[in-house]
């Protein structure tokens, strides 16, 4: 199976410098090794991630540092030992770009990012059918 997909080229062209579709999650923690606290997730993608600095959480935090993460989700760790690199330290976000994750950290981060994207489908289906019943009342 494995060699199906290698084999099959797909060519994608994009206005968007994102390399992958993000969604933003709720309640998404971010939790970097040996570091103190949790971070707030902005976006996540199956690239990478970007979540938010509040004062003095980006010392010790330069871009090209590698650095080793755990997704939180409702305080349960959703994925650990993701692989990374901080591609963006400001004062107020940071971004990490995910290395070569292993196929089945890969894999979860597709189905977590897929389901919010069908989260959203739907919520803006059920906004639209009550715009349009309360056009026609």
């Amino acid at each position: 199976m494995a060699d199906f997909y290698n084999n099959i080229e797909v060519e994608y062209s994009s206005s968007s410098p994102r390399k992958a579709y993000r969604v933003s999650i709720p309640n998404l923690k971010i939790k970097i090794k040996d570091r103190p606290g949790e971070f707030e997730a902005l976006d996540i993608s199956v690239s990478g991630v970007a979540f938010s600095l509040k004062e003095n959480d980006n010392q010790g935090l330069e871009t090209d540092q590698d650095v080793e993460i755990s997704l939180i989700i409702r305080q349960k760790v959703f994925l650990k030992e993701l692989q990374g690199k901080l591609v963006k330290v400001t004062d107020t976000f940071a971004a990490c770009e995910f290395g070569d994750i292993p196929l089945k950290q890969e894999a979860l981060l597709d189905k977590l990012v897929l389901e919010i994207q069908k989260r959203m489908i739907e919520l803006k289906r059920k906004k639209k059918e009550q715009n349009n019943s309360d056009e026609k009342e």
